[in-house]
């Protein structure tokens, strides 16, 4: 790991360099400028910036100012900016000591202990890679400490579990029923529910809204209403991981994610009928 992302920090800072000298002596097309700025800042926020955070513990105060400066970066790709706007930028004193703040430490610290967390020994009852080609690769994820994809993946397993359990367990008439009764409910919960679903394939169940599939099991007592909340807030971290934005998503977000879909949607006795 520490070779891994040296060497990918080395070309960071080289391709910083190269972009630098490009708006500063006025060579290259500005749309190939743009394109670059907008790759730059994509690789920071995809594969450096967790490692570096969580991994190799640099600095949060150097690791928010170099995020900082890929937002601008990032900004000034999305609209038609001047070469002087690039150049104040990748000149800016974060980006210039990149090589102090970020390559030097890991090179030097020889007391790093790089951990592959064992989600499953913490999580047991998550579904193994031969059960769910999802879960086996939120799990990779998460060990390379990707934790937003592996909240990502880790959903999408969650989610499959409930299709399947619809479609092969519970029922497509039930589950429709189910939204009928809810539609026509006028107290309670789900008074406001305005869908009424005609599903009668896992492809139509596959379409519907994912937070629909939470509700109309809470209403069927799959899940209670603790759980329900839980479950959207697992869904909202997917939408944010999934999405770029300034809200973080972290080792802490990614533990509560797979415990709640341990616990509420693998574990459920009620889901293993």
């Amino acid at each position: 790991m520490k070779e891994e992302i040296l060497e990918k920090l080395n070309n960071f800072r080289d391709d910083l360099m190269g972009l630098a000298r490009e708006s500063r002596a006025k060579k290259g097309k500005i749309k190939e400028i743009r394109s670059r700025a907008e790759k730059l800042a994509m690789l920071w926020a995809d594969e450096l910036r967790s490692p570096l955070e969580h991994k190799f513990k640099l600095p949060l105060s150097d690791i928010f100012d170099m995020a900082e400066q890929m937002k601008n970066l990032s900004r000034l790709s999305q609209k038609n900016s001047r070469r002087t706007s690039y150049q104040k930028v990748l000149e800016s004193p974060t980006l210039r000591d990149f090589g102090v703040r970020f390559i030097t430490p890991i090179q030097q610290n020889t007391s790093i202990v790089e951990v592959n967390f064992n989600f499953h020994k913490q999580f047991p009852n998550l579904p193994s890679a031969q059960e769910s080609e999802y879960m086996g690769e939120a799990i990779g994820c998460a060990n390379a400490s990707c934790f937003r994809a592996a909240v990502v993946m880790g959903w999408c397993a969650a989610v499959d579990k409930i299709q399947q359990h619809i479609g092969q367990k519970l029922g497509f008439d039930e589950f429709n029923c189910a939204s009928k009764k809810m539609k026509e409910a006028d107290t309670g919960k789900f008074k406001r529910w305005t869908k009424e679903f005609s599903i009668s394939t896992l492809s139509g169940l596959q379409e519907l809204h994912e937070g629909d599939l939470i509700d109309v099991l809470e209403y069927l007592e799959v899940f209670d209403s603790n759980q329900s909340k839980r479950l959207h807030i697992c869904r909202e971290y997917r939408n944010q991981s999934a999405h770029p934005a300034d809200a973080h998503i972290g080792e802490g977000h990614l533990r509560v994610v797979f415990s709640d879909i341990e616990k509420f949607i693998f574990s459920n006795s009620k889901m293993k009928r």
